[in-house]
């Protein structure tokens, strides 16, 4: 007896290719996309309708547009002003400056001035004679008259800029305010008499900083190449200064950086004075 389900018709055998369908679908021509790939490919079509995405992207081209042409304005307008700024800047310098230069010309004439008088006042006695006398005598060495003799002349320069644009590259060939004070210091030390860097004259007192890039003596800015004039035994000064730390320091500088540091003596060095010290105390004498 045959068993029947249902109404169903009785199951046969599987086919052996039914597995192979998309394969023999692509042997035999037809088309094997899946329907919804084909379904999206014609919305794609050339004749299908675009979705509208170019709204957004346009008001955001437009926004960075207007923001471009407000900076180019506005940078526009600035550079007449800052210009007329510099400008500005630039002639109030040397408005200062002009001024400057002559406070120090009358300074100098009062200077010179005082010193006439107190000459008369103290040639008046013994005493102001012999104290005259002594002031001749100690003025060189405070650097409040001129002064020359045998010495040396030094000149220091900075070293050649870095090869190339690595960020590496040893930037320290700059000749620095603490160079200079070393030098200064270890002449000093080597029996210098007098010392003037780049035409100014040095003090006990004399300062030598720096501002940003620049070096300043006694607050006046110097620029390289450094000439150091200085009046005394060169050949004694020599010796002391190359043993001392001052001359490692230079030689180290020089070996390993390139610095210019070079010695020369000199039968005669001219050494300006300098200006007058600041008067700390003054005290009125009554009396014939």
């Amino acid at each position: 007896m045959t068993e029947r389900t249902g109404g169903s018709r009785p199951r046969g055998p599987k086919r052996p290719d039914a597995s192979m369908s998309l394969l023999a679908d692509l042997i035999s021509g037809r088309d094997a996309i899946d329907p919804g790939y084909a379904e999206a490919a014609a919305r794609r079509a050339p004749g299908a309708p675009a979705r509208h995405l170019g709204l957004p992207v346009a008001v955001v081209l437009c926004l960075l547009g207007l923001l471009l042409t407000v900076a180019v304005v506005q940078t526009a307008r600035e550079r007449p002003a800052a210009k007329r700024e510099r400008a500005a800047l630039i002639e109030n310098i040397r408005d200062r400056s002009t001024a400057n230069e002559e406070l120090e010309r009358q300074a100098e004439l009062l200077r010179s001035e005082s010193a006439r008088l107190q000459e008369r006042q103290l040639d008046r006695s013994a005493a102001g004679r012999q104290a005259r006398d002594e002031l001749s005598r100690l003025a060189p060495r405070a650097a409040a008259a001129e002064m020359s003799g045998a010495g040396l002349l030094i000149s220091v320069d900075d070293g050649p800029p870095p090869e190339g644009p690595s960020p590496d590259s040893p930037v320290s060939g700059h000749i620095y305010d603490h160079d200079l004070q070393t030098l200064v210091n270890g002449l000093w030390a080597a029996g210098a008499q007098g010392i003037a860097i780049n035409g100014r004259r040095l003090t006990a007192t004399t300062a030598i900083r720096a501002a940003g890039e620049a070096i300043l003596v006694d607050y006046r800015p110097i620029s390289p190449p450094y000439e150091i004039s200085v009046v005394g035994d060169p050949g004694d000064i020599q010796v002391e200064l190359a043993d001392s730390e001052a001359g490692r320091h230079m030689r180290t500088l020089q070996s390993t950086f390139g610095i210019r540091y070079d010695l020369r003596e000199e039968s005669s060095v001219e050494l300006p004075k300098a200006g007058a010290p600041p008067l700390r105390y003054a005290k009125e004498v009554r009396g014939g």
